[in-house]
């Protein structure tokens, strides 16, 4: 599957990756040791296709499936979820198709709440809203890794861009992280 993801099309890229969560959760794929470098790479590679031109295939809700249930599964190492949570936002910002938004709005809602303590750093962090923009060091195209580096001294002034949203569903949407959602018994979205 590795290797049908690096050797193909963006929609290749897809289909390989979803085959790969097939085997990492219903068989497990090997021993505890062979999973755990499984799912980081399975995750790097996920990451790498998470931009906006794959919200343009013919296959996005296939990937959709695929990344909502790689991103609620146990299987997502938690120092990676800010990563995944500000990439989503940046993503959203990026596209132009509403329910992509919303959806990327969804998912990196619930994985800051799956993950508040990893991630409510991106939310509380001091400072200007356009000097957080002109000084963010978060890169779009950098790798999981990286960007689990780099997500520590970021915030999520994307969230700011899309109050402002001229959809109203997406501003109402973005307006949820303005609301304690780290409670037992705050709203869960399901993307």
């Amino acid at each position: 599957y590795l290797r049908a993801f690096h050797a193909g099309s963006l929609e290749l890229s897809v289909l390989a990756l979803s085959g790969l969560l097939l085997l990492l959760t219903r068989y497990g794929l090997g021993d505890p040791e062979t999973l755990s470098s499984s799912c980081g790479e399975f995750y790097s590679q996920l990451y790498s296709l998470l931009r906006p031109a794959t919200f343009r295939l013919n296959r996005r809700a296939r990937f959709q499936r695929l990344a909502a249930a790689a991103l609620t599964s146990a299987l997502l190492p938690a120092r990676f979820a800010a990563a995944f949570a500000k990439k989503c936002l940046r993503v959203a910002i990026l596209c132009s198709e509403p329910g992509t938004i919303m959806w990327l709005l969804a998912v990196a809602y619930g994985l800051i709440q799956r993950n508040h303590s990893r991630c409510s750093v991106l939310l509380h962090r001091p400072g200007e809203e356009g000097a957080a923009m002109q000084k963010d060091p978060f890169e779009l195209d950098a790798n999981l890794q990286e960007a689990s580096e780099q997500v520590v001294q970021s915030s999520l002034w994307e969230i700011q861009l899309l109050f402002r949203h001229h959809l109203p569903a997406v501003s109402t949407l973005a307006k949820l992280f303005e609301k304690p959602f780290f409670k037992p018994t705050a709203r869960k979205l399901d993307p």
